[in-house]
């Protein structure tokens, strides 16, 4: 029984352990990611900041690209958003997901853009700052 269960919880450490380190392989600086999000003016936000960071290459074609990033928002009350972004691999397979972050307090009058520039400033830098 002991054994079983060692041998379940190897099992189910490793498959955590691979998953955080394709995440790590595939998301590498310098890799090309393929954006996803509502509509085309999102997408057009996501890479502004993105290219503005300058840590991955955004690419249009998503055979092309190393994984996915998917941002997903929705609407709140007085015109705020709130929302999320999700790594994905090319199979959409979720990797990994940020936690959400709002417009509330934001002084930018465009929340799409608000919600985007959030979500890469203050949830997905941060995974990816080493000092």
């Amino acid at each position: 029984m002991r054994i079983t269960l060692a041998i379940v919880f190897c099992l189910i450490s490793s498959i955590g352990f691979s998953q955080e380190n394709e995440f790590s392989e595939l998301t590498l600086k310098g890799n090309n990611v393929f954006i996803e999000a509502p509509d085309e003016a999102s997408v057009t936000h996501a890479t502004n900041a993105l290219e503005f960071w300058g840590y991955w290459t955004i690419v249009k074609d998503k055979t092309k690209a190393n994984f996915i990033l998917k941002f997903t928002y929705k609407n709140q009350a007085f015109g705020d958003k709130k929302g999320y972004a999700t790594f994905l691999s090319i199979d959409n397979k979720e990797l990994k997901k940020t936690k959400t972050v709002n417009t509330g307090m934001s002084m930018d009058f465009n929340t799409k853009r608000a919600v985007i520039t959030k979500l890469v400033s203050k949830r997905i830098q941060p995974m990816f700052e080493t000092e």
